[in-house]
């Protein structure tokens, strides 16, 4: 199964049995997604909710949701520090929440970083291979229901080490027996991880997601002490290195008192606060601003990535910049748009590509304007215009390609231009930054048209009792 068939069914299963309980249709719904989701990733996630059936998604940020369970909790003006580290992804969001005149929440995002590659079961498959490495086991690439195994039992002695560790057990050490396999024998051998060595495996793992606290801060242009609450969110942060490490980067302001304290549950934040938003959206309430999560740029002649939607601008944003023909004599310009922290651009997310006939001219006689614009719900629209002429990118989405395509081509959505691209007897040529190029951005735009036509007719129709 691919993960949009997977989310497909684990949507549809959920749309059935609300369905099943309350006997009533169901067409839209609010789903979180990590921050740090690119834009093939959020076309994904609302591609798999339209095949479950639902013909209106609202896309909410992870730790945003949970700035709404917040807000719920503690209706007061607050600067937030969300860090959300699930089993799989990592986000950080700033967020400032204040109440409105009816005392609900009202959030605006600051400031995003993350990783969408870092999380619990990172620990666990650590944890496994010292299994590994320490008996001296021989496994087989092709060998997946046993390192399948090797991670479940690390997950369990990285829950039982941690407990210990929060329990303060005069032992802290954590024991399983594993079950492995001699000829048709199943021995079990049992294995122990201490707390010193549970600290040197899953440490550097931790320390990826804590060293992002104070560089996402000083991208915004606030410090620690600006911080009003730490919210946790997702089970890792349960870790109780995770709320140690926290700790000391706060200079002792969030303590192991603070957490064991708090009143919002990093397993229920995120869809506490989910439910807190579509209350807000059925009562018609513009209460969530959020901001560009990674650049976005397109790909120069050079091959390096020229941002002009920089991260962290606040929704929604337009920005453009022009450009020039590098070549001379090509008939088509090719402009594809990436997202992403690399220099280089194929090192970054490809969202598209536009190709644009020209008239074969000497190089720098075509001028190119590319214009980036991205909506308070985080839909990304790219226009080009060549001397005059405009077109617009059409991103073929990552769920409407065929399950066996996206078996073989992984998350390149863009496969079939690329292979268009060599295919072509044309002259063709990417472009470089025209003289005195400079970006302009603008977000006073379009702030009142955000949802397509479809969608904007069902949240007008929606009532709230």
């Amino acid at each position: 199964f691919t993960p949009i068939t997977c989310s497909t069914l684990n949507l549809k299963y959920i749309v059935d049995s609300v369905k099943e309980k309350y006997s009533d249709s169901i067409d839209g719904a609010v789903i979180t997604v990590p921050a740090y989701f690119d834009e093939s990733q959020k076309a994904a996630t609302k591609g798999a909710a339209e095949k479950a059936g639902l013909r209106h998604v609202y896309l909410l940020p992870e730790p945003t949701a949970a700035a709404f369970a917040y807000g719920r909790i503690k209706p007061k003006e607050s600067n937030l520090l969300v860090f959300d580290l699930g089993g799989g992804t990592f986000d950080i969001s700033i967020l400032s929440v204040e109440p409105d005149e009816d005392g609900d929440p009202s959030v605006s995002v600051l400031g995003l970083s993350g990783d969408n590659h870092l999380g619990g079961y990172d620990i666990d498959r650590a944890i496994a291979t010292h299994i590994i490495n320490t008996l001296g086991l021989k496994i087989k690439s092709t060998d997946t229901d046993l390192m399948d195994r090797l991670v479940a039992y690390a997950e369990s002695l990285k829950i039982d080490i941690c407990n210990k560790i929060v329990n303060n057990d005069p032992i802290k050490v954590a024991s399983i027996d594993i079950i492995l396999s001699e000829g048709r024998k199943k021995v079990p051998v049992q294995f122990d991880l201490t707390e010193e060595t549970y600290r040197a495996v899953a440490g550097p793992i931790i320390e990826r997601a804590i060293s992002k606290v104070i560089p996402a801060l000083e991208s915004v242009g606030v410090d620690m002490d600006s911080i009003d609450e730490l919210v946790l969110v997702g089970g890792s942060t349960r870790n109780p290195i995770v709320r140690e490490r926290l700790t000391q980067i706060s200079n002792g302001r969030f303590t192991k008192e603070y957490f064991d304290t708090y009143k919002v549950d990093p397993d229920l934040a995120v869809g506490v606060g989910a439910g807190e938003y579509m209350k807000r959206i059925l009562e018609k309430k513009n209460s969530s601003t959020s901001v560009v999560a990674k650049p976005i740029g397109i790909e120069l002649n050079d091959g390096t990535m020229d941002v002009i939607l920089r991260s962290n601008r606040r929704l929604p944003v337009r920005a453009s910049k022009s450009f020039t023909n590098v070549i001379g004599g090509e008939e088509e310009l090719i402009i594809d748009v990436y997202e992403g922290f690399a220099k280089t651009a194929v090192n970054n997310t490809k969202l598209g590509t536009i190709v644009v006939p020209v008239t074969p001219s000497p190089k720098n006689t075509h001028a190119v304007e590319v214009t980036l614009r991205m909506k308070e719900d985080g839909t990304l629209e790219v226009e080009s215009r060549v001397n005059m002429k405009k077109d617009k990118l059409v991103i073929k989405r990552y769920y409407e390609i065929e399950e066996d395509v996206i078996d073989e081509i992984g998350s390149d959505v863009n496969a079939e231009v690329d292979a268009d691209n060599k295919e072509s007897a044309k002259k063709r040529g990417k472009v470089a930054p025209s003289k005195r190029s400079k970006v302009v951005e603008d977000d006073n735009e379009f702030k009142e048209d955000y949802l397509d036509d479809e969608t904007k007719d069902h949240y007008d129709s929606l009532k709230f009792d």
